[in-house]
């Protein structure tokens, strides 16, 4: 079977033989071929959202103990930095500052967890106009990102499609995180520079944006899991949550996350969110 791109995919095939009779002799076999691309792409979703759901079942119960330790150690840590206000104790006091700090690190990363979990299920709903949220996002994203890019040599940058979306009932915060998200993983996708390309639209009833980069690109063992929490390509010093926040919080208004990509070329991200939400 010959799939989109011309490639011969023996995977998704499926044979059954028949013979045939005639006047009692046997007149040949037929080979018939069943195309199973759909059913198993359809699959593979499945056993997707089942695997983040468990992840998530899991994720909440570590967030929630996580949390009490963090408490305790973060009231032990301000008790002890106000009995260090005396002088000769500012060695010791550095020290706990660091101790504090990667304390909150982790109740932040605790926060994210949650987050994940929850979806933000509580979140007030507005009418918001998809293309306006494009272009603000795309602004203070770049704030963020453009000089350190530059003062680095990188050029990056930024083109806008904008369709006919119709407007949508969701959190206003929720759109901006899953946008801004989207934008700095394609920045980070992008480290000898490149560009961005933001495109809204219509499909019959869904809205959809795509943040496409013209970047590194991803495998297809990363792809399986580039939403698992806490999976991440990019080294420690990013946690990893970012892409499983944001299928978090599509998933609460029913949309989906599509994930193109191919090595060296580039990545497309498209969600699509129904015109009437679920609530």
């Amino acid at each position: 079977m010959i799939s989109e791109t011309g490639v011969i995919s023996p995977d998704t095939l499926s044979f059954t033989k028949e013979k045939k009779k005639l006047e009692g002799k046997s007149a040949g076999t037929i080979i018939i071929g069943h195309d199973l691309t759909e059913e198993k792409r359809t699959l593979g979703k499945l056993i997707q959202e089942e695997r983040l759901e468990a992840l998530g079942e899991l994720t909440g119960g570590a967030a929630h103990k996580f949390n009490n330790v963090l408490t305790v150690i973060l009231s032990y840590i301000q008790f002890l930095l106000q009995e260090t206000e005396e002088p000769g104790l500012e060695k010791i006091k550095k020290q706990l500052e660091l101790v504090e700090k990667s304390a909150f690190e982790g109740a932040k990363v605790v926060s994210e967890l949650r987050e994940f979990v929850r979806g933000r299920k509580e979140a007030e709903r507005v009418e918001v106009d998809l293309n306006e949220r494009v272009k603000d996002v795309v602004v203070t994203a770049q704030f963020r990102w453009k000089d350190q890019a530059q003062a680095m040599g990188i050029r990056i940058n930024t083109e806008l499609d904008l369709g006919n979306p119709p407007p949508l009932m969701l959190n206003d915060y929720d759109l901006r995180r899953v946008l801004t998200e989207m934008i700095f993983n394609a920045v980070e996708a992008l480290p000898e520079g490149g560009k961005i390309i933001l495109a809204t639209g219509r499909e019959e009833n869904q809205a959809y944006f795509s943040v496409t980069d013209t970047g590194v690109g991803v495998s297809p063992q990363t792809k399986k899991r580039i939403f698992d929490p806490f999976f991440t390509t990019k080294g420690p010093q990013i946690n990893g949550l970012g892409l499983s926040v944001c299928y978090g919080i599509i998933k609460k208004y029913g949309g989906t996350i599509e994930v193109k990509s191919e090595e060296s070329k580039g990545t497309t991200f498209t969600i699509r969110i129904p015109i009437h939400p679920q609530k």
